[in-house]
């Protein structure tokens, strides 16, 4: 049937593309480095790369097996009141989990990156920056001098909040799903939400993954970050000016709400969840940033690449927004999909404009910038060249400087010795450059025979 030439089709694709992934990340910096604007998107495995479970293997353990509970059970927002101990035994795991675990070397690349290429300073970060302060007259509580994004954002349907902890500002990133490191009221009395103080820690018995309700021992206890919880409590538009009635809300092992007392929960999307509080903050923020993108393109034909990593078919919510996004950017987009199971685009209609990669994220990252790294230095050099003197301008130098008869026979010896040089430099750098182009075509062949023409007759190759 139809069905199943797809599934050899596709298969066959997949096939292929673990033997290009050389050239597909060389294909992917390419885009980077020619962008002025980068759109990260981050998934659950992005977060694998740094030792923590995804979603099929968070529950894959025998408190939960012998149970019958499985992810999608666990995460229903009623445990809180139906099962308290279940419920802050599984979020308080994932908070320990997410606070011992440091964000991998992958986030340092992409920062590296955003540093280098797609900081304010730019000229499309400047124009960004201009754009916000006209849509926002400064009475906007989001909006000071420093919370303005450049043109890089991320958008990640991660909860684990390592995005931040890796050195990102909270400014630029949308925690589509929420947060463990923001608590909201589970009843709810009020649309605020808090953090946690720096050091607490949920008490879970391993053996039953419970979380007993009684507070741990005075001298785990610590009381910093209390000022945090308050100060950080009003990001939320004020509807209620209610004031915290508790320090941190954590004094507990089952924390509570700092203004009303009830049991206070992760402000974090779950399963049928009608209470959730979405973060005012990093919403409209992350819609801004969205239309002036759109805006900055339409007006100077800037380019943009969409990065994808490890968002995979559990929660589809990220490989949406980057297709939804990339169609609505049209031309000028590029979307790297990395994902070792599900490289391929979603819709036909965008499939040009994706650079596929089968691979997990730190590795393909890791690659793509050995390639950026190399383009870079590439830059460096050719800028070097240009400030070297050449024959022609020592000529025009002899003539200028009027240098006396009895020294110019030494300067004009000099001048044919440079002559001769650049000559031959000339020659050896068009071999280069032949040399390289057949180093390419040739590993790209090894890889993928059929993907390669024959390389064009020698008098058009040197650039």
């Amino acid at each position: 049937g139809g069905m199943d030439e797809e599934d050899t089709s596709s298969h066959q694709l997949l096939e292929d593309l673990q033997k290009r992934t050389n050239t597909q990340c060389y294909l992917a910096a390419k885009a980077i480095r020619s962008a002025n604007i980068l759109l990260v998107c981050i998934g659950a495995g992005f977060s694998a790369d740094s030792g923590l479970p995804v979603y099929k293997d968070i529950t894959n353990i025998p408190a939960y097996v012998d149970r019958d509970l499985t992810y999608t059970e666990l995460c229903q927002p009623h445990h809180v009141n139906d099962d308290p101990e279940t419920f802050y035994g599984f979020w308080g795991t994932c908070f320990n989990d997410y606070r011992r675990t440091i964000p991998h070397d992958g986030y340092n690349i992409i920062h590296n990156w955003k540093e280098k290429q797609f900081n304010k300073d730019t000229p499309v970060g400047k124009l960004m920056r201009s754009k916000w302060i006209e849509k926002n007259p400064h009475s906007d509580p989001f909006v000071h001098e420093d919370s303005i994004p450049g043109p890089f954002f991320i958008y990640t349907s991660n909860v684990d909040n390592h995005s931040i902890t890796a050195g990102f500002s909270e400014h630029e990133v949308y925690q589509v799903h929420g947060s463990l490191e923001q608590w909201q009221c589970s009843v709810p009395c009020c649309t605020h939400v808090w953090k946690p103080p720096p050091k607490h820690e949920f008490h879970v018995d391993p053996a039953t993954m419970l979380a007993h309700p009684n507070p741990p021992s005075k001298d785990d206890q610590d009381d910093e970050g209390a000022d945090d919880a308050i100060e950080d409590a009003d990001h939320q538009t004020p509807e209620q000016n209610k004031k915290p009635k508790r320090s941190t809300g954590f004094e507990e092992n089952h924390p509570k709400c700092i203004y009303c007392g009830s049991l206070a929960r992760p402000a974090v999307m779950m399963f049928g969840d009608a209470n959730y509080m979405v973060n005012e903050r990093e919403a409209l923020q992350h819609a801004y940033w969205n239309s002036f993108v759109k805006e900055i393109v339409r007006e100077r034909g800037s380019s943009v690449v969409i990065l994808e990593i490890g968002c995979g078919m559990n929660v589809p919510t990220v490989r949406y927004h980057s297709e939804m996004m990339l169609s609505s950017l049209g031309e000028d987009a590029t979307l790297i999909r990395i994902n070792p199971d599900f490289p391929l685009c979603d819709h036909e209609e965008v499939e040009s404009q994706v650079i596929s990669i089968m691979s997990r994220g730190l590795e393909a990252l890791v690659l793509i910038d050995i390639y950026i790294q190399k383009m870079m230095s590439e830059t460096k050099k050719a800028l070097q060249r240009q400030n070297s003197i050449s024959g022609d301008e020592l000529e025009g130098l002899l003539i200028e400087k009027k240098i006396p008869s009895d020294q110019q026979s030494v300067c004009h010896l000099a001048l044919n010795r440079i002559r001769e040089l650049e000559e031959q430099l000339k020659q050896v750098s068009t071999k280069n450059a032949l040399l390289q182009h057949q180093v390419v075509v040739l590993s790209a062949q090894l890889e993928d025979p059929a993907i390669y023409k024959p390389p064009p007759k020698r008098n058009t190759i040197i650039e």
